[in-house]
């Protein structure tokens, strides 16, 4: 796949017709698609000629598609979510045989991130262009469930387990905390070095550091830049939790604290790590990449939302001052969560731009997801949007705990789509699992479903898995 990142958001547009709906991707042209009323133009063009219908036969390359388009299902209840994941039919062979030929895994994570904060969830305030680029032209997890904030979340990513078997169902850690998550819990990148895959972890850790052992290098990545606790500043690095716990963090592995990244704004420092992995990363491995940005995360409370100002500029159509704007307690200087949203949307771009120079994008999985809902109306000195969902972030309403998420990838058959199946963020593992074939028996806990189901096409005859 070819992928065209950063293009003009406000581009016109209108629907392909329904004609198409079994193509598997996008071929050169202009190929439109819409979902709860926003438009968005994904510019992204097929590289394989072979590309072929479900029945085998042959797509011309004048065909385009647009997925089935769902208006807003009734939310399910948490005890009545169905934990239904992925099954990954490659193109090739239906199985991956050689390592060389493993999927690369880019998994985005998202801080904080609110429904109504996106584009293809309707957004006209903030433009996500290339976030809307991978939803419009991959599977949008319109049923997606996270857990109310971020460690148990993070924990459940990592282990496929549900928080209350890892231990980590409380709230979340703090600096001071002297625990984290237990060491007895083989992680997903542990999983994946058994099949040699490079881990290389950027970002927010957020799951225990008070011994070294607890920390991202000591639990299956090769590599880490980043910080182990909840937030920090987007420019000074630092963590004010309260008075008495308020120092830098941001640090290659353990002893390399990395004093040179103090002043550079959090996202772009993030951003360029990751493309110098992506740039850097030998062709003999599978690479797996957990991006975990500290956007749209608040930062320290006196200076909670930062962005670059070039980038805040571009929001003054936003009237409502709360939500375009945040002064801190003792500096006169206008912040902008629009801005904090579009330097995400810009990592992503920046992140598929080097898959596809490096030439690994047609072998790639791509996952963008947030760890909970968004903090509203100033609660955790953010202005994050769920509407129209109810609650926040730290409750245990829709607004808090059904996320934003979608999956890319060519590997997937079918066309791009809204998929409805119920899904939640402890089923990554056993399904990115499935996906690079993972063959070392069974796994270690009982809560994530093993892949079942292909989220290409609509679910038929479909075994529910329920949790009561």
């Amino acid at each position: 796949m070819n992928f065209e990142c950063f293009f003009p958001p406000r581009a016109g547009l209108t629907l392909a017709g329904e004609r198409s709906r079994d193509a598997r991707v996008l071929f050169p042209g202009d190929a439109h698609a819409q979902y709860r009323g926003r438009f968005a133009r994904p510019h992204v063009t097929s590289s394989r000629p072979e590309s072929v219908r479900p029945d085998g036969s042959e797509i011309s390359t004048l065909d385009i598609f647009s997925y089935k388009k769902k208006v807003m299902a009734p939310a399910s209840s948490m005890c009545e979510l169905v934990c239904l994941v992925l099954f990954w039919e490659l193109r090739s062979s239906g199985t991956v045989e050689a390592a060389n030929t493993r999927p690369h895994i880019i998994f985005i994570l998202a801080d904080d991130y609110g429904w109504n904060d996106v584009g293809f969830h309707g957004s006209n305030q903030i433009p996500t262009p290339n976030i809307d680029a991978l939803a419009y032209s991959g599977v949008i997890l319109h049923n997606y469930y996270v857990m109310p904030v971020c460690t148990p979340s993070r924990a459940a990513l990592m282990t496929g387990r549900h928080p209350i078997h890892n231990g980590m169902q409380h709230e979340v850690l703090y600096a001071q905390c002297p625990w984290g998550l237990p060491l007895s819990e083989k992680l997903l990148p542990e999983y994946l070095k058994e099949m040699n895959y490079s881990t290389r972890m950027v970002g927010k850790w957020h799951l225990g550091h008070f011994k070294a052992v607890y920390t991202p290098t000591y639990r299956g990545f090769d590599s880490h830049y980043g910080y182990w606790v909840g937030h920090q500043d987007y420019y000074d690095h630092t963590s004010q939790e309260n008075p008495l716990y308020w120092g830098y963090d941001m640090r290659h592995g353990v002893n390399n604290v990395s004093w040179s990244s103090y002043g550079r704004y959090t996202t772009d420092l993030f951003s360029e790590e990751a493309v110098r992995i992506i740039q850097d990363h030998d062709d003999s491995q599978p690479l797996f990449l957990y991006l975990a940005h500290l956007a749209t995360h608040s930062g320290n409370p006196y200076m909670p939302l930062q962005a670059p100002a070039e980038v805040v500029h571009q929001f003054d159509y936003i009237n409502d001052t709360r939500r375009r704007t945040f002064a801190g307690n003792y500096l006169i200087i206008t912040i902008c969560p629009p801005g904090m949203v579009s330097k995400l949307d810009e990592s992503v771009g920046m992140v598929v731009s080097a898959l596809k120079e490096k030439g690994m994008l047609d072998n790639s999985i791509i996952v963008f997801s947030t760890d909970n809902g968004g903090p509203t109306n100033g609660f955790d000195n953010n202005m994050a949007s769920n509407w129209p969902l109810r609650g926040i972030k730290d409750t245990v309403w829709e607004g808090a705990v059904r996320g934003v998420g979608l999956v890319w990838s060519p590997l997937i058959p079918g066309p791009s789509r809204v998929a409805n199946h119920l899904m939640h963020i402890q089923d990554w593992l056993p399904t990115l699992l499935g996906a690079a074939n993972y063959t070392g028996g069974q796994f270690n806990f009982n809560e994530g479903v093993t892949p079942l189901l292909d989220l290409s096409r609509e679910p038929t005859n479909m075994k529910a898995y329920v949790k009561r």
